[in-house]
């Protein structure tokens, strides 16, 4: 079952973030087109050691959104990819520090 029917769109205030020293979070905004997929994370420097989350529709008080959303980061830079398009497809470069932090996916993605 896709992610989008398994989780379905979540809500405002269904997210609780526990930021501070040693720990961060972030939001990745992403296009509609990827809701239900898989985004991979792994520090700037590493292999992938399979981390992932799943791209979901949030409601917001203005419009729905489409965001992957990462907790209990350390600080660092990290590397994020489509799970399935770790080679052939963008890798997009953030840095996270211990607070949260927000990134938005290339629009024209062809992934």
């Amino acid at each position: 079952m896709p992610a989008a029917e398994r989780y379905g769109p979540s809500q405002a205030g269904s997210v609780l973030v526990e930021v501070g020293p040693g720990r961060g979070a972030l939001v990745v905004w992403v296009p509609p087109a990827l809701e239900g997929r898989e985004l991979a994370i792994w520090p700037a420097g590493a292999a992938w050691d399979g981390s992932h989350v799943a791209v979901r529709r949030r409601e917001l008080a203005t419009r729905p959104r489409y965001a992957a959303f990462f907790g209990g980061l350390a600080p660092g830079r990290y590397h994020l990819a489509v799970v399935g398009h770790l080679e052939d497809g963008p890798v997009v470069e953030v840095l996270v520090d211990e607070g949260l932090a927000e990134v938005r996916w290339p629009d024209d993605d062809p992934v």
